[in-house]
């Protein structure tokens, strides 16, 4: 169960809470970003030197190549909402 707690550093957003939130104020949205993705899930193959340095860079441009579509972006653990100020 995730819990929003304002008062706390750190809350749960689900993708369309970005939207309506930034509704609210006059700007216009460009694009929603999944920062990490499936990193975090990679982490040991990554940091242990499991994964090659070529393997790496083809998991770099996979999520380069993915990070705006919306399927991705609930499996990520961080997002990027950027928008243009009216």
């Amino acid at each position: 169960v995730i819990k929003d707690i304002p008062e706390e550093v750190f809350t749960a957003y689900h993708i369309e809470d970005f939207a309506k939130q930034f509704n609210k104020k006059q700007t216009t949205h460009i694009v929603d970003v999944a920062t990490d993705g499936l990193f975090p899930l990679m982490r040991d193959y990554i940091d242990n030197g499991v994964m090659s340095e070529e393997d790496y860079n083809r998991l770099v441009n996979w999520h380069f190549n993915v990070c705006e579509r919306l399927d991705h972006q609930g499996v990520s653990a961080h997002m990027l909402y950027i928008c243009k100020k009216n």
